[in-house]
């Protein structure tokens, strides 16, 4: 190993695997912004994970990837371009570049008071701060996001162990699609 105090860097050997199962998996805290930051993300909806979907999350974020590349091209060629930002994070960006929105996976959810779900998907929309994202970005925003909540809801709900879990993604994903146009 090395570790270097310094600069608080820990880099584990090339053939160790560290074993995730030992430790909780609560994902990473939720980014704050600056309420007064215009070029602040707006969260458009949140998704909670069941827990017992937490080892499958690699999978989702892949099947999303996959999803939204097979949208890139629609209403029109070239109106998506669909990248991957760091290990969790899918970064979706329109043709007029005058907004995006991003699909952050991992992310610690509070509110489930049933201990049904420790973390979650968030999406939120980032515009440069200066102007509004245009009316075609919204509208197509609006479409896309319809499909990514259905491909979610379908890749959740067949991984979901029992009615209870079906029953809490459902009204998840409809609380979500309530929040769009």
């Amino acid at each position: 190993y090395v570790f270097d105090p310094a600069l608080e860097e820990f880099v584990p050997s090339f053939q160790r695997v560290e074993n995730d199962a030992s430790r909780p998996r609560r994902g990473k805290p939720k980014k704050t912004y600056d309420p007064n930051d215009p070029e602040a993300p707006k969260e458009l909806f949140v998704i909670p994970i069941p827990n017992s979907l937490l080892e499958s999350m690699e999978t989702l974020l892949q099947s999303m990837g996959t999803f939204l590349v097979s949208k890139q091209n629609t209403p029109s060629i070239g109106s998506w371009k669909v990248s991957r930002y760091g290990d969790d994070t899918l970064h979706v960006l329109f043709k007029d570049h005058s907004a995006m929105f991003s699909l952050d996976f991992g992310v610690a959810y509070s509110k489930s008071r049933d201990n049904m779900a420790d973390t979650s998907i968030v999406v939120e929309r980032h515009t440069d701060g200066n102007k509004p994202p245009s009316l075609p970005y919204q509208l197509q925003e609006s479409v896309i996001l319809h499909g990514v909540l259905d491909e979610l809801e379908k890749l959740l709900t067949n991984d979901a162990s029992g009615n209870g879990q079906i029953n809490f993604i459902g009204a998840a994903v409809e609380k979500a699609r309530n929040t769009l146009p």
